[in-house]
């Protein structure tokens, strides 16, 4: 007898439910503001910021998390400081 199965038994995961917590739902709206406000596409910003359209759009829903240097480069991408991003509440 093999010391393995020969077919591993699949186990069905719960779908990951996506948690938003407000300050990073606040961030995201920060961002998605600016980047509308710059004219710019998700795929410009992502782009420039060098992150994955896919990491950008989780940030602007508010289930990404972003570490300084992410929030720096998407900062220095819609060309204004990082505190306007981390700072103040949103325009609408």
């Amino acid at each position: 007898m093999p010391p393995f199965p020969a077919v591993i038994p699949q186990v069905a995961t719960p779908p990951r439910v996506a948690r938003r917590h407000p300050f990073l739902v606040l961030l995201g709206e920060r961002i998605r503001e600016e980047r509308a406000r710059k004219g710019m596409s998700r795929k410009a910003l992502a782009l420039d910021a060098d992150i994955s359209e896919r990491h950008l759009a989780n940030l602007e829903r508010g289930v990404g998390n972003a570490s300084v240097l992410v929030l720096l480069g998407v900062a220095g991408a819609l060309r204004c400081q990082i505190t306007d991003l981390l700072v103040g509440a949103p325009s609408g």
